[in-house]
């Protein structure tokens, strides 16, 4: 009997949620694609600049095609200004 891969089918990587795939293909192309990382540490410390970068800087349908910050800023200008009136 052929050994089976410890995945079993309901955790294959299509039913990861969507907002899940797509930064993990991402920090595969710009971050780790053809890389050599010397360290654990070293990898980590790259990883984790990346994500903050992408979660910071990424524009989303869902805000408008702004970035997180740039959204978030937005809302405190309209905050400000409805406290205003």
């Amino acid at each position: 009997m052929p050994r089976r891969s410890g995945r079993s089918e309901r955790s294959a990587p299509d039913d990861a949620p969507s907002g899940q795939t797509l930064p993990v293909t991402a920090l595969e192309r710009e971050t780790m694609h053809r890389k050599l990382f010397l360290t654990m540490r070293q990898a980590r410390l790259e990883i984790f600049q990346w994500l903050t970068h992408y979660n910071a800087r990424r524009r989303s349908s869902a805000l408008g095609y702004l970035s997180p910050l740039e959204f978030e800023q937005q809302h405190h200008r309209t905050a400000k200004l409805s406290l205003a009136a």
